[in-house]
C-alpha cells in the first residue's frame, strides 16, 4: 500500500511538471497497480486526468500514445 500527504489535480503538464521538481517525494500518479506492491509514503500525488491525455497519434515516422490511454484504445 502506498500513502501520500497532498493530492494536487494539475489543470496543465507544466503545473504538474513544476509540482513534481518541488519535491523529490512527489510523484504522478496514474496506473497505480505497482505503486501498491511497496509500502512508501509520498509527499504529493499529481493526478494528470484533467489533461486530455487520452490520445494515440500516428505520423509517419512515430505513434505518440497520451499517458491517460487505456489498454482497450
Amino acid at each position: 500500500m502506498f500513502s501520500f500527504s497532498k493530492f494536487f489535480l494539475a489543470s496543465s503538464l507544466e503545473e504538474a511538471y513544476s509540482e513534481l521538481l518541488k519535491n523529490k517525494k512527489n510523484i504522478i500518479l496514474g496506473g497505480t497497480s505497482y505503486l501498491r506492491m511497496g509500502n512508501t509514503s509520498w509527499n504529493t500525488a499529481i493526478d494528470l486526468s484533467n489533461l486530455n491525455l487520452n490520445y494515440i497519434l500516428e505520423k509517419e515516422d512515430f505513434i505518440s500514445i497520451g499517458a491517460m490511454t487505456t489498454f482497450r484504445s
